[in-house]
């Protein structure tokens, strides 16, 4: 309901979008960043990592995982 009375006071018709929009956006921005590997997309989007992959990741280093996020551009689209 937040996001349909968002979407109507900003002008977007609430039928044209849904919460999953802002997961597939956001998977789209990570997937546009190359900075960031493959197992740091996968955690950010909350996946289980498939296979042994999952006993390697560091998921407690926490800075990291931030400073990589951080590479993403979740702004304009213009800007590098």
């Amino acid at each position: 309901m937040i996001v349909k009375n968002v979407a109507r006071r900003t002008g977007i018709k609430p039928e044209s979008i849904w919460v999953h929009c802002f997961r597939k956006s956001f998977r789209k921005v990570l997937n546009a960043t190359p900075q960031i590997d493959e197992d740091t997309k996968e955690a950010l989007m909350g996946h289980k990592l498939p296979g042994s992959r999952g006993n390697y990741f560091d998921f407690h280093d926490e800075d990291e995982v931030m400073m990589k996020y951080m590479r993403a551009n979740f702004g304009n689209r213009n800007t590098p």
